[in-house]
């Protein structure tokens, strides 16, 4: 897919732009091989560090979408990154009460714009944007690297937030099982999964793998929440789902696939019934 260079004015601003992190990327090809310029060692890293790592990424991905030819895939993809997959590990990070349990799954959902950011770095490919979407990939990578629970910034945060349930286990169960998740969103997921994994070898697409990969990451969150019954784990699928159908979008459009033009419908019906689901309890 050929991607229309910016104009040198918007070249010039994200150069400039660049420049004033001060962290350089990582390769995709070689992840968080490459050591970042003055990055302390793992047991140094506070979560202070992370905080400006991940504020920095975002700042590079803000600035390649807003340099992005206007209706261009990469386009619209970097604007689901900056403005759905970013905004709910940003605020993560920003809080004062970050817990053990937090950093987990933020180490978790930070897969999903790494993954987007990989499609993103496809559609770049030699076009002035590659290099700013590097240096927010390599941001990034290294955030949740250091979110890894055995390392001390994250064992130092306290386990869990002091707050009671306010349903029996009898009573959330039954409200979990009225939800219908498992028997909607859950089994429409894997329904994507096996249409996918069917058409891998036969569309032979960056974006299709990339897509598979988003949407496999969706169905172990759904996973979990469902073997724990649990709606806020369930909710954790609902972005790399949105995700997913912004890849799987581009990669229709791009190949003409009927089997995929169906798993595109299928993942925006099983999206709508979990976010249906989980508005149903708030």
């Amino acid at each position: 897919m050929n991607v229309s260079t910016p104009s040198r004015k918007a070249a010039t601003a994200v150069a400039k732009a660049v420049t004033a992190v001060t962290k350089p990327a990582a390769s995709t090809s070689d992840k968080a091989s490459a050591p970042i310029e003055n990055e302390p060692q793992a047991p140094l890293v506070a979560i202070a560090d992370i905080r400006r790592w991940m504020v920095g990424a975002d700042r590079q991905l803000e600035m390649a979408f807003d340099a992005a030819e206007s209706g261009e895939h990469i386009e619209k993809l970097l604007d689901h990154i900056c403005h759905s997959v970013m905004v709910k590990p940003l605020h993560t990070i920003q809080r004062e009460d970050l817990t053990q349990e937090d950093a987990w799954r933020l180490y978790e959902s930070l897969f999903v714009p790494l993954a987007c950011i990989q499609g993103a770095l496809k559609l770049a490919e030699g076009t002035v944007l590659q290099h700013t979407l590097e240096g927010a990939f390599g941001l990034l990578d290294a955030s949740q690297e250091a979110l890894d629970p055995v390392n001390d910034a994250v064992k130092a945060l306290p386990v869990e937030h002091s707050a009671g349930p306010s349903l029996t286990d009898e009573e959330a169960s039954a409200l979990f099982q009225a939800s219908k998740i498992e028997d909607n969103a859950y089994c429409m997921v894997g329904e994507v999964i096996a249409i996918i994994q069917s058409r891998l070898e036969a569309v032979n697409s960056d974006l299709l793998g990339g897509a598979l990969r988003v949407v496999e990451h969706a169905q172990r969150e759904l996973a979990a929440g469902v073997y724990a019954q649990d709606f806020e784990m369930c909710e954790e699928a609902s972005a790399p789902l949105a995700c997913a159908i912004a890849v799987l979008e581009m990669t229709v459009r791009e190949h003409d696939d009927v089997a995929l033009f169906g798993a595109l419908r299928l993942l925006e019906i099983a999206k709508t019934s979990l976010d249906g689901a989980i508005a149903g309890v708030n």
